[in-house]
């Protein structure tokens, strides 16, 4: 690509049609699937074929005006999009703390909440929560990881581990409300029910604790 050109790298019937990134169209293509860990090196890997579909046409400069926050998507595909990001900050954060740059990794999750819009957020908040449970900062913790779980109430992850949180620092029975809740929503969660189990157990509510274990061992037949 040159400021005024294009220079296909193949035959361009080939290069503006088959093998073209066209938006919505099914394209087939090799795959390399490589583990990499924090330092850099490549633990497992292999390749394999499969069919991939583009959502957008964008350019460089698109994504990272967003990804600063120097720009807005600029239509509703774009505004779909976004939360595809969301991901790519909790890795890097997550990579920034394996390095021991905790409050780098933390302003970054911060700063991520600018650009990428409101439906995104909840993995963004869920990152942010736990780097927060990890430097002790129990009371903004939760904060974030109530609206990761508010934000995103069909992941039961987020509901679950906010649950954890509550229980771990001394409300456990605010947690064992909000796993109740959860369960109605995500009835054959195994993990909402065994901690359902355990804090009904623990709370000395033997006759929950019965009726949570029969419906778990009902998920496992």
């Amino acid at each position: 690509y040159f400021p005024r050109r294009v220079i296909p790298m193949l035959p361009e019937k080939l290069s503006n049609g088959i093998c073209s990134l066209n938006p919505d169209v099914e394209r087939m293509a090799m795959v390399c699937d490589m583990e990499i860990s924090a330092a850099g090196k490549i633990g497992k890997y292999r390749f394999y074929p499969a069919v991939f579909k583009s959502k957008a046409r964008l350019t460089y400069n698109q994504v990272w005006s967003w990804l600063s926050g120097e720009a807005k998507p600029e239509s509703e595909i774009h505004i779909a999009l976004q939360p595809q990001f969301a991901p790519s900050y909790v890795n890097l954060a997550d990579l920034l703390r394996a390095t021991g740059r905790d409050a780098e990794g933390e302003q970054l999750l911060r700063d991520a909440l600018g650009p990428v819009p409101e439906l995104g957020r909840p993995p963004i908040q869920h990152a942010l929560g736990l780097q927060l449970v990890r430097a002790r900062r129990y009371d903004d913790a939760l904060a974030w990881l109530r609206l990761a779980a508010e934000g995103a109430p069909g992941d039961a992850r987020f509901t679950f581990v906010y649950a954890v949180a509550l229980h771990d620092t001394g409300r456990a029975g605010e947690g064992r409300r909000v796993l109740e809740q959860a369960a109605v929503r995500h009835r054959g969660d195994r993990q909402i029910l065994s901690a359902l189990v355990a804090f009904s157990r623990e709370a000395g509510d033997e006759a929950a604790a019965r009726r949570w274990q029969a419906r778990l061992e009902a998920q496992q037949r």
